[in-house]
C-alpha cells in the first residue's frame, strides 16, 4: 500500500507442495489466510493476483478464488507454469484468463531430459517467446476476449543453454511480444 501498487502478485505454494501432502488439505488451510488477506487488500483497493506456480491445478485454483468469492483476489497468469503439471496449456489459459489481474508471459520448450512432471527445470527450459511450444498470439487472443488490460509480464526462468544471452532473449521476447500484441 505505502508503494502505491494496485496489483500484489502471490503464490499459495510450488510443486515442492503437491508431494509434501493431498492437495485438498493445503486448499482447506490456504483459503481461510487467504480470505483474511484479501480483506486487508480490499481495504486498501489492493488485488492479490495468485500466481498459478505449480501448486494448484487450474480447476483447483478456479476453485479458491470462487470460494474467498472477492474482485480483490485473482490470478497472474502465467503461460507455462501448468505445462509443468502436464495440463494442457492452452486450457489453462482460458480457465485463469477470468480471473488475471497481472500476467508472466512465457515460452518454453520440451527437451525431452528427465520427467516432465518430476525434472522439470531440465525438461521445460524457458526460450524467447515465440521459439517454444506455448501458442502466444492465441493467449493474447484470449486475454482480449476476456477484457484483460492488465501488464503483459515477460517471465524468463531457467533459461535454456542453447539461449546463453539472456540480454538477447529479454530483447527478442519484447520485439515478439510487441508485434503479437499489435495485431
Amino acid at each position: 500500500h505505502f508503494l502505491g501498487t494496485k496489483i500484489l502478485r502471490v503464490v499459495g505454494g510450488g510443486l515442492a507442495d503437491r508431494s509434501q501432502e493431498p492437495v485438498r488439505p493445503q486448499m482447506e488451510r490456504l483459503i481461510p489466510m487467504v480470505t483474511r488477506l484479501v480483506e486487508v487488500a480490499a481495504a486498501r483497493d489492493i488485488v492479490l493476483a495468485m500466481e498459478n506456480h505449480m501448486d494448484f491445478m487450474a480447476d483447483e485454483q478456479v476453485e479458491i478464488l470462487q470460494r474467498v468469492g472477492s474482485p480483490h483476489l485473482g490470478v497472474t497468469l502465467d503461460t507455462a507454469n501448468n505445462i509443468r503439471l502436464l495440463e494442457d496449456r492452452i486450457e489453462v489459459v482460458r480457465e485463469l484468463a477470468p480471473y488475471a489481474a497481472a500476467t508472466h508471459i512465457k515460452d518454453v520448450i520440451a527437451t525431452g531430459k528427465g520427467s516432465p512432471a518430476t525434472e522439470w527445470r531440465t525438461f521445460w527450459p524457458s526460450v524467447p517467446l515465440g521459439k517454444g511450444i506455448i501458442d502466444l498470439p492465441l493467449v493474447i487472443d484470449i486475454l482480449k476476449e476476456n477484457q484483460y488490460a492488465g501488464p503483459l509480464n515477460l517471465e524468463i526462468d531457467l533459461l535454456d543453454p542453447r539461449w546463453p544471452d539472456e540480454d538477447a532473449t529479454v530483447a527478442e521476447s519484447i520485439t515478439y511480444l510487441r508485434k503479437i500484441t499489435s495485431r
